[in-house]
Order: C-alpha cells, then structure tokens, then sequence
C-alpha cells in the first residue's frame, strides 16, 4: 500500500508490492503519474500476509516533482509582453514634456514625500495591521502586497 501526502499531486498505480518467499525481499513494479503541479511524498507501507510472520515495514520516502513542460505558448506570451512593456515604454517616454520634469527636479519636495509614502510608509502599515488584524500567513501577505502596490 502507498501513502501520499499530497494525493492531488500524484497517484501511484498498481498499488501492489509482493514478498519474494526466496530472499524474504519485497519486490514489485509501479507508476507514480504526476495528476498536478507540485510536490508530493510517496512511501510505500509494506505489510505482509497474515500468518506469514513477517513484521510490516516501510520503505524510505520518495519524493516528486510533478512540472510543466513548457510550450510553444509559453514563448509566444512571453515574447508579447515584452513588446508590449516596450511599446508602453516609449510611449511612456514620448508622453513626457521635458518643462514639466525641469520644475519637478527643482522642487522635488512633492515627488519625494510621494515615494516615502508610497515605498516605506504604506508598506509598514499594511504589515502591522496585518499582524494585527489576521491570523492566517496568507492574509497578512495579502494585505502587505496590496500596501505595497501602487494605488492600492
């Protein structure tokens, strides 16, 4: 019999293992089949015949890796971003008038109170209220994600 930690990750079939009479030796052929993305542990709990005199023992633990072959589909997005960040880019960059800018960079008072509150002070409060008002991890990371987004 096999146990799994994770069953919805990956599935061993057959689930049979047979005692050689010979060497007294458990001997058996199975497939572990990757179900999902992620990782799981399989160990095999051999237990024998009843009547045989055999104690039931465990085989060490198997570790899996079940992964995605990645695709032509995958390069395609993955190419299509990236021009369409670039395009954003110098879009971005056409967008800017150059006397506006000039003024920023000489009274950078506004700009520079924007960037503290945006990069420190929203990302600490969003972590101390999440250790305040959340027990769950994923909470808590939730929240100091979304303090650490800019508008939130």
């Amino acid at each position: 019999m096999f146990v799994y930690d994770n069953d919805w990750v990956a599935a061993v079939s057959p689930d049979v293992l047979m005692l050689d009479p010979g060497d007294k030796s458990w001997m058996g052929n199975f497939t572990i089949r990757g179900i999902f993305v992620g990782f799981a542990k399989v160990k095999a709990l051999l237990e024998p015949k009843e009547g045989s005199g055999h104690i039931l023992t465990s085989s060490s633990v198997l570790k899996v890796s079940v992964i995605r072959k990645n695709s032509w589909m995958d390069r395609a997005f993955t190419i299509s971003i990236a021009v369409l960040v670039s395009v954003l880019f110098v879009n971005f960059g056409a967008a800017l008038d150059w006397m506006i800018l000039k003024e920023t960079l000489h009274r950078p008072i506004g700009p520079s109170i924007g960037f503290v509150t945006q990069f420190l002070f929203m990302p600490i409060v969003a972590y101390i209220l999440g250790m305040v008002l959340f027990d769950s991890p994923s909470m808590r990371l939730g929240l100091f994600f979304t303090g650490c987004s800019p508008g939130a």
